[in-house]
């Protein structure tokens, strides 16, 4: 066994003991109570079906002695993250003629907090990625193998039954292809029998439909019918986009932006010094060996920034900057590889440069793994299972609930009942018929807007009449379709029977962490604002004060929830309560207009018409134009009977909105107040 081989298995064992402790120990966000059930199940998952992923993942189920499904999941990712590693640690030695460079590749590239992350979590990405590499490293190491090219074609094949993001790496390929043709021996003979392994790769798919005749646990869109089977292959439910929804116009501006945000998060990976070195690397390998170069630099951007352009997803909000961050795995890479290189392009007549050039960067590493390691972790990441399992332990014996809350609720819900066997009484319907089958029809699965909630409405009154059974609803849009639905802690009830108040916060908490992703918060929020909201009108102060200020002060640093809580409390008539969260909200941002104003209601309510004049005033000193702070100014004056203060705030609100017919009226009675004539 060669040195690098060496090399490259020690890589491997090092990096799966970190990983491996470190990998979520349960359900985490998007698509992971889906993938765990179909791996264990041997399901189908949603579009485009990922054949391979779960045939592997079923293995691991089936094989790994210990942990959850879930867990042993997460671990493969972890097993292929590491054999990714793996691979580039042996592609970048064998480019470069040493270990060295080897090592610096493949551990810049598992410390990069964006494929360090996919490592420890139920996705596909890594298990891509390592089809990714070896392909390439097929193709490109020194020592070239005439069964290179077929073998490039299979893996191609199965790879495209894992993940379609692969299809960025084609155009490197065929580059590569295209330098190396005698080294390869590259004819359309040989090109022909590739293709045929490579359509052998993609029979992979016939996987879904053969398990759909078996009625499997998880059989998205129920792919018995053979058109429903070629949809999820082609992601027809998606329109070609990367989700449902309207993608971005394409524009000048949207390119720029995505570029801006492709180094941004690479800088933020690599730190800047690193991002520097990988920009050296790149000019001095082009001048030395412009045809390899040209070809990682090509993978780069296909995978990179021309990806994110055709996604057409902005990166301005948080959660779409989350699910943008986790596609750029594929060019990580080719960057680390040219990264690792950069030494071994000092000439040797500097030797001392070229030296403290790789002891430098060698260091690397070393500062990443140190600085995203406790950052990275999600060993202690529970947010998503508690939560489904909060939603079960509010669900009533014997009960039928139907959701059609957000993916993760779904995918979670059903994991515990199907996989892990938790409330075997209850019967979930997917109210989507993603991860359960449609009671709503054949054809639902076609049907979407408005015409899909009619659908719902008539079949779901026809179960509610006709059940025997108590039905609940978990949902964050009771007013979605037009079936009346009462509060029931995290769920809602449907029926004329007033059920008694449930405390689950007596019973449950959510771990949060300080490495809960962007879902995950948003996920606590809402857990905290549907509680909070329930106890709220139940009438229970103590536990929507508590579960409301949470979700004010965790509100991701934003306004809009204290300002909510604030309002909430207002409603209730719980005054103090208000003005404490209104008061905090000056405090931090002392140019909230919105916040001086509705401290201003609540000292009006409070009978303190002189604080109320004062909050009212700072409102408009911030913002001049605000209509609704001139109006409630004039009504506190009013109140006072400082008419020609009410006569002056109530021409303002009309000059700022013409169209204030309160404003309009009132005024009129103010001027006849003192005697003037209407203007």
């Amino acid at each position: 066994m060669k040195l690098k081989h060496v090399t490259a298995l020690i890589s491997v064992i090092v990096i799966l003991a970190i990983y491996v402790p470190m990998s979520a120990p349960a359900l985490t966000s998007d698509d992971s109570g889906e993938f765990a059930g179909v791996c264990a199940t041997l399901g189908t998952a949603h579009p485009s079906g990922y054949p391979v992923y779960t045939l592997l993942g079923n293995l691991t189920c089936r094989y790994l002695p210990f942990g959850s499904k879930v867990y042993r999941v997460n671990v493969m990712s972890s097993i292929f993250a590491a054999l990714t590693v793996g691979v580039v640690v042996l592609l970048a030695a064998d480019l470069a003629g040493s270990v060295i460079p080897g090592i610096l590749a493949g551990f810049v590239l598992g410390f990069t907090q964006y494929f360090w992350f996919l490592g420890l979590t139920t996705e596909v990405y890594t298990l891509n990625s390592f089809f990714a590499v070896c392909i390439l490293y097929a193709l490109m190491k020194k020592e070239p193998d005439p069964r290179a090219v077929v073998f490039a074609g299979l893996m191609l094949g199965f790879g495209l039954g894992n993940h379609y993001t692969l299809i960025t790496y084609i155009p490197g390929y065929a580059l590569i292809l295209f330098f190396r043709r005698k080294e390869l021996g590259v004819t359309l003979s040989k090109l022909a029998v590739a293709g045929g392994f490579f359509i052998l790769g993609l029979t992979v798919y016939a996987y879904i439909y053969l398990r759909a005749v078996k009625l499997p646990l998880y059989a998205w869109e129920d792919p018995r019918i053979f058109e429903r089977f070629i949809g999820i292959v082609l992601r027809s439910r998606y329109g070609g986009n990367l989700t449902m929804g309207e993608p971005l116009p394409w524009s000048i501006g949207l390119i720029t932006g995505q570029t801006v945000f492709y180094l941004k998060i690479l800088t933020r990976g690599i730190t800047l010094p690193g991002t520097v070195l990988l920009l050296c690397a790149g000019i001095l390998y082009f001048m030395r060996n412009w045809r390899y170069a040209l070809t990682l630099i090509v993978l780069t951007l296909f995978s990179g920034p021309a990806f994110l352009y055709a996604a057409r997803i902005p990166a301005s909000n948080p959660e779409s900057a989350a699910l943008l961050e986790r596609f750029i795995y594929l060019s990580l890479p080719p960057l680390m590889i040219i990264l690792s290189l950069l030494p071994s392009l000092i000439p040797k007549k500097v030797g001392v440069l070229r030296t403290g050039l790789t002891g430098l960067m060698l260091v690397l590493p070393v500062i990443l793994f140190a600085s995203q390691y406790k950052s990275t972790t999600w060993r202690g990441e529970y947010v998503f299972y508690d939560h489904a399992k909060d939603i079960l332990k509010n669900t009533p014996m014997n009960s039928i609930v139907l959701s059609d809350r957000a993916d993760e609720m779904e995918f979670s819900v059903n994991y515990l009942i199907k996989t892990e066997h938790l409330r075997p009484d209850v019967d979930y319907i997917d109210c989507n018929a993603g991860v359960t089958r449609s009671i709503y029809g054949d054809d639902y699965y076609k049907v979407w807007g408005g015409p899909r909630l009619i659908r719902r409405e008539a079949v779901e009154r026809k179960l509610i009449k006709e059940s025997q059974r108590p039905v609940f609803y978990a949902t964050f849009e009771p007013e979605m379709i037009n079936i009346v639905r009462k509060p029931y802690g995290l769920l809602h009830s449907v029926g004329e029977n007033q059920l008694p108040c449930v405390y689950i916060d007596d019973v449950s908490v959510l771990r949060i962490t300080q490495n809960t992703d962007t879902r995950g918060k948003g996920l606590v929020m809402m857990y905290w604002q549907i509680l909070g909201n329930y106890y709220l009108n139940y009438g229970d102060k103590g536990r929507a004060v508590k579960l409301l200020n949470s979700y004010a002060v965790h509100g991701e640093n934003q306004p809009a929830p204290r300002l909510m809580a604030g309002y909430w409390f207002t409603s209730k008539g719980w005054y103090t309560d208000a003005e404490g969260v209104y008061k905090g909200i000056t405090k931090l941002y002392p140019g909230n207009a919105d916040a001086h104003n509705s401290l201003g209601v609540v000292y009006e309510k409070m009978g303190n018409l002189k604080s109320a004049v004062d909050e009212y005033n700072l409102a408009i000193a911030v913002d001049p134009k605000s209509v609704t702070a001139h109006y409630n100014l004039a009504v506190a004056y009013w109140r006072s009977n400082r008419w020609d203060d009410v006569i002056r705030e109530l021409e303002r609100v009309v000059e700022l909105n013409p169209n204030h017919n309160d404003a309009k009226r009132y005024l009129q009675q103010a001027r006849l107040r003192v005697g003037r004539k209407g203007g």
